[in-house]
């Protein structure tokens, strides 16, 4: 229907040109107030944590402990890779979807950055068996069947995790580390590894917000000019990985797959164990 059509896309021509000439106002207004945009600078990597109602159910108890969960995520995190644990310091707190933001250094970003972008690619593994189990399940296979492809897909998920556990800890633990120290960790981070997972999978957002870095000058310089370029480089690859993981993080919107069941004794126990700690 051409007319409908027509019509349509006239009647969206018109909201859009009526949003975008309030996103203008806003934008001016700010401005003359001198507000002005918060990015971070220098090489201070921000994470936020959004938590929406539906995930907070506005309780006291459980908004403090999921921030102690994280303190601990990021205490493990900077220990791995040679930071020192100290206590995590809010930046800023949004209300409404409660929002919390957390300064951390680049080491940390990309090592939570990886963490995440692993998990989702285990989701989407483990959301690909799902479809075909149930396409499966339309066309009459037996129950004894379907529950064997759900127990694999608990197979894979438990496996996963021990794997994306024992790759962060290879991938950014330090040397200096004493190997009994290294196994505790390494404990801690599957536990990590299954929160996250179930944090994505309950309705929490995580973001990554690199800062804005510019071309050093002096490059020219015979000294430092390598040295500035170098470190330049770095920051912009710690960049993209944390770019990359939010964009795969987006890809997969709300899983829903309800990520506790399907955890084994095993990963529950190192859920736990990195609670207590």
């Amino acid at each position: 229907d051409t007319n409908k059509t027509t019509d349509g896309l006239t009647k969206y021509a018109k909201e859009r040109k009526e949003l975008t000439e309030r996103i203008t106002r806003v934008y001016d207004d700010l401005v003359e107030l001198n507000i002005k945009v918060h990015e971070p600078i220098g090489d201070i990597f921000e994470i936020g944590l959004l938590m929406p109602t539906k995930y907070t159910h506005q309780k006291i108890t459980f908004i403090t402990k999921e921030l102690n969960r994280w303190d601990k995520i990021f205490k493990t995190f900077k220990e791995l890779t040679g930071e020192t644990p100290e206590d995590t310091e809010l930046n800023f707190v949004s209300n409404g979807s409660l929002q919390f933001f957390i300064d951390n250094s680049p080491e940390v970003a990309v090592c939570l950055a990886l963490t995440i972008e692993r998990v989702v690619n285990i989701y989407k593994k483990i959301i690909d068996i799902r479809v075909t189990r149930l396409k499966l399940k339309e066309l009459g296979i037996s129950v004894i069947e379907q529950k064997s492809i759900e127990k694999q897909e608990k197979e894979i998920l438990n496996k996963e995790i021990d794997k994306i556990a024992l790759d962060i800890v290879k991938e950014f633990a330090l040397k200096s580390i004493e190997s009994g120290r290294a196994n505790e960790l390494k404990i801690a981070v599957k536990g990590h590894v299954a929160y996250i997972a179930k944090c994505i999978d309950g309705g929490m957002t995580i973001e990554i917000n690199p800062p804005v870095v510019d071309l050093p000058k002096n490059l020219s310089d015979k000294e430092d000019g390598k040295k500035l370029k170098t470190n330049y480089d770095k920051i912009l690859k710690q960049i993209e990985v944390a770019q990359k993981s939010m964009d795969v993080l987006k890809s997969i919107g709300d899983t829903g797959i309800d990520i506790v069941r399907y955890l084994s004794d095993g990963e529950k126990e190192a859920e736990e164990n990195s609670e207590e700690e």
